[in-house]
C-alpha cells in the first residue's frame, strides 16, 4: 500500500513538472536557486566561526552541488531547469546540514571545556588540601594528574576534543583517588596526635608509680614502651603515619 501511495505521489509530481511550461521551470530554479544561496551564505559564516571540519566538508559539498545546478541552469532548457532545480534543493539541505554539525561540535567543545575547568579545580583542590609536603605516594599521584591534564589541554587548543575529553577525565580520577588518600591520611594524623597526647600523660603517670615502687622488672617493660613511644613519635614527626 504505501509503495502504491509513494508511486502516486511520484507520479502527480512529475505530471505537475510536465504541465509546467519552460518559463514557469525558469522560475521555480532561479527563485529556489537564489534561496539556497542565501542559505549557503548563513552556512559560510557558521563554518568559518565554527572552525568545524565536518561542518566545513558538508559545505564543501552542498557548494559543489550548487555550481551543479547553475551549469544546469545554463544550459536553459526543460531538463536542465528541472535538474537544476533538484541539485540546488539537495544543496540546500547539505549547507543546513553543515550547520547542524557545526552546532553540535560547538556544543561538544563546551562539553569538554567545563571537563576541563572541573579537573584544574579539583587539581588546585588537592593541592590545597595535600600541602607541600605531601607523602611520596600522593605526591606521584598529584604529578601523574598534572601531566594527564596538561596532555588534555593541548589536545584541546588543537581541537582533538575526543583525546582530550578522555584524558582530562582521566585526571579527574586520579585527583579524586590523591584527594581519597589525603583525607585516610588526615584521619590517620588526628588518631595518631590524639594518641600521642593521650600516651604523653599516661607515660608521665607510670614513670613516677614505677620510681616509687622501685622494680626491676617493670622498669625495663616500662624502657621498652617507652623507646617504642619515641619511635612512634619520630615516624609522626617524619610524615611517615603509617608506620607511627
Amino acid at each position: 500500500v504505501i509503495l502504491i501511495i509513494v508511486g502516486v505521489m511520484i507520479g502527480i509530481g512529475s505530471t505537475a513538472t510536465a504541465q509546467m511550461t519552460q518559463q514557469q521551470l525558469r522560475n521555480q530554479f532561479e527563485q529556489e536557486f537564489q534561496r539556497t544561496e542565501q542559505v549557503l551564505n548563513q552556512a559560510r559564516n557558521v563554518v568559518k566561526i565554527s572552525g568545524s571540519e565536518t561542518g566545513k566538508l558538508a559545505l564543501n559539498f552542498a557548494e559543489k552541488l550548487q555550481l551543479q545546478a547553475r551549469e544546469q541552469g545554463m544550459l536553459q532548457t526543460r531538463l536542465g531547469y528541472q535538474a537544476g532545480y533538484r541539485l540546488t534543493m539537495e544543496a540546500r539541505e547539505k549547507a543546513k546540514s553543515a550547520m547542524g554539525l557545526c552546532q553540535r561540535a560547538e556544543e561538544n567543545q563546551d562539553l569538554v571545556a567545563r571537563q576541563l575547568e572541573k579537573t584544574d579545580e579539583l587539581i588546585q583542590r588537592a593541592q590545597s588540601r595535600a600541602g607541600e609536603n605531601m607523602p611520596q605516594v600522593a605526591a606521584n599521584l598529584y604529578e601523574q594528574a598534572k601531566d594527564t591534564q596538561r596532555r588534555a589541554w593541548e589536545f584541546y587548543r588543537k581541537n582533538e576534543l575526543r583525546p582530550a575529553l578522555k584524558l582530562s577525565r582521566q585526571a579527574e580520577r586520579t585527583v579524586r583517588k590523591l584527594i581519597a588518600r589525603v583525607k585516610e591520611e588526615m584521619g590517620d594524623i588526628n588518631r595518631i596526635r590524639n594518641q600521642i597526647r593521650l600516651l604523653d600523660g599516661s607515660y608521665e603517670q607510670a614513670r613516677n608509680r614505677i620510681k616509687e615502687c622501685a622494680n626491676d622488672d617493670a622498669g625495663q617493660v616500662f624502657s621498652h614502651g617507652e623507646d617504642a613511644f619515641q619511635r612512634a613519635q619520630d615516624f609522626y614527626n617524619d610524615g611517615k603515619f603509617k608506620q607511627a
